[in-house]
């Protein structure tokens, strides 16, 4: 199976490094399950709807591409590019 290519995953930070943020998560290249799979596996999904520190946010997007490439082993991208 082709590797898949995650076209943009990325986070919209808005508030100054010395308040709580908001994170917006984007995941495109996948749609259906594994879209599903990925934006449920990302941990830093969670904090969507939350306000959150800069140090937590970064912490979470450090953790963001092993999530999504675990989320993608289940159907069959073992070696995919996650961006």
């Amino acid at each position: 199976m082709k590797p898949i290519a995650l076209a943009a995953f990325f986070c919209v930070l808005f508030a100054s490094p010395l308040r709580a943020e908001r994170v917006s998560v984007a995941v495109e290249g996948v749609e259906g399950e594994v879209l599903e799979s990925v934006r449920a596996s990302i941990e830093l999904h969670q904090y969507e709807d939350r306000e959150v520190s800069t140090v937590e946010v970064r912490r979470l997007f450090e953790r963001a591409g092993e999530q999504i490439r675990t989320a993608l082993e289940p159907f069959g991208y073992y070696d995919p590019d996650v961006t």
